[in-house]
């Protein structure tokens, strides 16, 4: 089989791809296929499969055309089931060029699907183009579909995990690397605490307090760093911090020396005895 040689049906300028789903609840399938009947008959095969808890969210497209612009629009699609033959004989194939080349979805699983196996022959297909899997529709049942799926769904999440993992030794290196330029105490903390919310994700920002002696109540800990909506706190005692509530909790992690999670909020405690003989 040869590959086309035609111009491209599509023309997206590459986007930057998330990781992370929009909505942890489900999972995002697409299907492309021009065929309506066989579209409600993949809708009936997994309407009530979940994988790891999750649900399946079915995105279906009749053209590759339209397909592209899903895609392009949902960057958290984790799986598409794809026709080859739909406006022409290789629409499905082209489509595969411009979800890994031209959106740049590297992650995104592609499993090809075809009822005419003689116009794209597998071993053929599987060698040129970077598809995960290669099935004629009349082989699959509704139980092989759901293995199917099931299996690159958990395996799309592997790949993901791994690649916010990278990002996230990235992110630590080039942390550790502003930290380190700082010289003067006061920079180093406010450092420190705007690195920390760059790498847990916290964009509405935080404090560090320390106490005058260990002897100090927590509440009158003096704030030496703040970000975000705390940022006018610096200088300020822990007892100007609002909610007042969020004074309980402070409390609880001075008493006990550990971290608490909780609900939109993460209190950290570190020690510095060794050094300094303080508490932040």
């Amino acid at each position: 089989m040869k590959e086309s040689r035609e111009e491209p049906l599509f023309n997206f300028k590459p986007e930057a791809t998330s990781s992370v789903t929009a909505d942890i609840t489900t999972w995002k399938v697409l299907s492309v296929e021009d065929d309506a009947g066989y579209q409600l008959a993949l809708q009936f095969a997994i309407r009530s499969l979940q994988v790891q808890g999750r649900s399946i969210q079915l995105l279906t497209t009749q053209s590759a055309r339209d397909a592209a612009t899903v895609i392009a629009e949902n960057p958290d699609i984790s799986l598409i089931l794809l026709d080859v033959v739909m406006e022409n004989d290789d629409a499905g194939l082209r489509l595969i060029g411009t979800i890994r080349e031209v959106l740049g979805n590297a992650t995104v699983r592609i499993i090809l699907l075809t009822g005419q196996p003689g116009l794209a022959p597998r071993e053929d297909v599987m060698k040129r183009y970077d598809i995960d899997d290669y099935w004629c529709k009349s082989e699959l049942t509704d139980e092989h579909l759901a293995t199917i799926i099931t299996s690159n769904l958990r395996t799309w999440e592997h790949i993901n995990q791994l690649k916010r993992a990278r990002q996230g030794l990235q992110m630590v290196i080039d942390a550790s690397q502003t930290i380190s330029s700082k010289r003067d105490f006061s920079s180093f903390v406010h450092s420190v605490l705007e690195e920390i919310g760059r790498i847990i994700g916290v964009d509405e920002g935080g404090i560090i307090c320390t106490p005058r002696s260990p002897d100090t109540p927590i509440n009158d800990a003096i704030i030496i760093a703040a970000s975000g909506s705390f940022r006018a706190l610096t200088g300020q005692p822990v007892s100007a911090i609002e909610p007042a509530e969020l004074l309980d909790t402070f409390q609880q992690v001075a008493h006990k020396r550990q971290h608490l999670f909780l609900d939109g909020y993460s209190l950290f405690y570190f020690s510095s005895s060794d050094i300094d003989k303080r508490e932040y």
